[in-house]
């Protein structure tokens, strides 16, 4: 299947992209692309091969990714059916979901690199992860820091031991 009626409307138009399909195929170029679902991609090709060449840190945070977030968004889909505004929108409603940008973009490296051992695996033709983008990172207000004098003031008002563990927290950060 090349489209729908509604985005070829005419004949002449299908053809042009057909014969532009056609093309790497008859080129020799065009590899059939896995109807594997990417739980299964995941869990029987991914995790046992990549996943122990990364910090033991590492593959705990991937573990969590996947099992909380990526598997339940793309776990039944087909490696191949995954696009790249699938993949814009998940990052998308995570980040107006509360998110900070710096977990979604971990989320966006995360498809990167398995999708990228798809593509160099031969599983689908191109890594759609790389074609994502984020908004600017925004940082939030800036913080407020107590002056020597505020420092100062508290130290007078508190007892012992509090104004020690009160000084040890502001001269520590």
């Amino acid at each position: 299947m090349i489209g729908t009626v509604a985005e070829f409307p005419t004949r002449r138009k299908a053809m042009q992209v057909l014969s532009q399909k056609l093309r790497a195929i008859n080129r020799g170029d065009a590899r059939p692309q896995s109807v594997r679902t990417f739980e299964d991609f995941v869990k029987d090709d991914w995790m046992p091969v990549i996943l122990p060449t990364l910090k033991y840190a590492t593959q705990k945070h991937y573990r969590y990714m996947l099992d909380v977030h990526l598997i339940p968004a793309f776990g039944k889909s087909q490696l191949r059916d995954l696009t790249r505004e699938n993949l814009q929108g998940f990052l998308s409603r995570k980040l107006s979901g509360g998110l900070s940008w710096e977990t979604v973009h971990h989320f966006k490296c995360g498809l990167s690199k398995i999708l990228g051992a798809a593509e160099e695996w031969g599983r689908v033709t191109e890594n759609v992860a790389q074609k994502t983008k984020l908004p600017r990172r925004q940082y939030g207000p800036e913080r407020v820091v107590l002056t020597p004098v505020q420092v100062q003031k508290l130290a007078d008002a508190l007892r012992e031991p509090v104004r020690s563990f009160a000084l040890l927290l502001v001269l520590t950060g």
